[in-house]
């Protein structure tokens, strides 16, 4: 009868009260083995109770997760699983606390304290008007719950923040969003580094300063974010935004390919933002046929052959053929003579210009320029197709 009232106690989280009946029983009946084991397993459950909360009390998240882990595989009490919750909350984990809540919730439908959590798990990942309504039902069943108002005050305050940040930003007032945002996640705190609420505002400010061209602040918050969640994909995406503003194209592309060959292989927006990368570095590695032809990129296709003729016979192999001449000097005569014959070539094709003007280089022009070449073929049923060259008008 002890040890049945003593299981029972624990299973309502009143380790102390087990341990006592316990106690009780055994100068009743100092004999008894059932009741001497069942002692020293309530007393473990009380004091790895006890030491988990004064981890949560100190904010050592970490260990109070270790701690209430070892206690949910001894015992399915409420109170060890709310503190297990809470426990994943503070390291930002909202879909391992979102599971223990509900199953508070499935236990004991009326426990205010399971919709405190399940609302601040809401809360944590963003969706501010499903918590405000479960922490409103949690002060429903309990008007005198602390957490719940707390909670639910946050909620509001930080809700209404972010949407004034989002709205701002949409009416491209951008200066105004990154206050909201700033402002937003000051009221959210404490908040987890790694809780997705947190890597949501930072990288829409993020993107908010990115719009004003604020790139190195666009870096930095990008960077709060990336350094506990890697795997999230706006922060990325925006960082490569705003390292090809500062011109970092190659820094941008290297990253993009790294997460396509570790987890991005999937998304289409990273092989996307490779893509872009890929083609900013070919189109600054790139020669630039208007200086070196020396006209400007309005130039007219005569005026462009014109220009071409001057600078072949200025800088022609044999002028460079002489003695004064050294071979660096006619090497690099050499690659300008035959660079100036390729940028006539495009440059005096209205389809190879257009493409070297929206940044594409000869490789890639040329890909394009076959791709056409096959399209016009399959439209004429393989005969004439699309001309192009210097010349070929």
């Amino acid at each position: 009868k002890c040890v049945r009232g003593a299981t029972a106690l624990v299973e309502l989280g009143k380790f102390e009260e087990a341990c006592q009946s316990l106690e009780e029983g055994i100068l009743l009946n100092p004999q008894s083995s059932p009741l001497k084991k069942e002692l020293r397993s309530s007393c473990s459950l009380r004091d790895g109770m006890n030491k988990g909360i004064i981890e949560l009390q100190e904010g050592n998240f970490a260990s109070a997760k270790s701690t209430f882990g070892s206690l949910l595989r001894k015992t399915g009490s409420i109170s060890v699983i709310l503190a297990a919750a809470q426990a994943d909350l503070g390291l930002g984990l909202t879909d391992s606390a979102l599971r223990l809540s509900l199953r508070i919730i499935r236990s004991d439908n009326c426990n205010a304290e399971g919709y405190v959590v399940r609302g601040q798990c809401m809360y944590l990942m963003g969706d501010f008007d499903r918590s405000m309504t479960v922490l409103r039902e949690a002060v429903r069943f309990d008007p005198d719950c602390v957490s719940a108002k707390t909670s639910l005050r946050q909620c509001r305050r930080v809700g209404t923040e972010a949407k004034e940040a989002r709205q701002a930003a949409f009416q491209r007032r951008f200066d105004e969003a990154v206050n909201h945002f700033s402002t937003a996640l000051d009221e959210a705190q404490p908040l987890s580094h790694n809780a997705p609420l947190y890597c949501m505002l930072h990288s829409e400010r993020a993107e908010a300063y990115l719009r004003l061209k604020q790139y190195e602040l666009a870096l930095k918050d990008c960077s709060l974010v990336l350094y506990t969640r890697e795997d999230f994909e706006a922060a990325w995406l925006v960082k490569a935004k705003a390292l090809h503003g500062l011109g970092r194209h190659e820094e941008a592309r290297d990253e993009m390919s790294d997460l396509l060959n570790k987890w991005g292989s999937g998304s289409e927006s990273i092989r996307d933002a490779y893509n872009k990368a890929d083609f900013e570095v070919r189109k600054k590695n790139r020669p630039d046929f208007y200086e070196l032809l020396g006209v400007p990129s309005i130039a007219s296709e005569m005026e462009i052959k014109k220009q071409y003729k001057v600078k072949a016979m200025e800088f022609h192999p044999d002028r460079f053929s002489g003695a004064k001449y050294t071979d660096s000097q006619r090497k690099e005569a050499e690659e300008k003579f035959k660079l100036m014959g390729e940028g006539l070539e495009i440059l005096c094709d209205d389809f190879k210009r257009q493409l070297y003007d929206k940044g594409y280089d000869q490789s890639a022009i040329k890909d394009r320029v076959a791709a056409a070449q096959q399209a016009a073929n399959r439209r004429s049923g393989g005969h004439g197709g699309y001309h192009h060259g210097y010349g070929g008008h």
